[in-house]
């Protein structure tokens, strides 16, 4: 039972509408009506560009969410825009060694890019790998505060 309220929280997590744009300072998802869902851009040198695609998994967008406070990455895709632009290309052996996304960033053109969709309400923390950790739920979506989840 545990399980699937988790799961049904990772689900529904995406389907809060909460405006188009959601953005930190050098990092935001656009083009979605959820809060944690949409294409990766991220600023550098007052440069907005979005995040090229190729060879993304949920590790590397893990980081993403991480600087979006929007809990644990739940999808990634890759997605094909209708011309050729300008966009960032990430280094993920720079985020492997726990620099942020804004520390890892290789100009370049492209038309794939990337599109997240990050759980706003639930996250897993100090795990040894993705699917492990400590629980914890958002308790106030205004105030970014999260709480351990505890067992009976």
């Amino acid at each position: 039972m545990d399980h699937l309220l988790m799961l049904l929280l990772l689900w529904s997590s995406g389907l809060q509408a909460e405006g188009n744009l959601t953005s930190t300072e050098h990092v935001r998802l656009v083009g979605r009506n959820s809060r944690c869902a949409g294409m990766l851009q991220v600023k550098l040198q007052r440069s907005w560009r979005l995040v090229s695609g190729p060879f993304w998994r949920l590790k590397e967008a893990e980081v993403a969410c991480r600087d979006l406070d929007c809990g644990s990455a739940v999808s990634i895709r890759e997605r094909r825009i209708s011309s050729l632009r300008s966009v960032w290309l990430i280094r993920f052996e720079c985020l492997q060694s726990g620099y942020t996304l804004r520390d890892c960033l290789i100009p370049s053109h492209s038309i794939l890019i990337v599109s997240l969709t990050c759980s706003d309400s639930v996250r897993l923390v100090n795990g040894t790998s993705l699917c492990s950790g400590r629980l914890e739920v958002k308790c106030n979506q205004s105030n970014q505060w999260w709480s351990s989840v505890c067992g009976l």
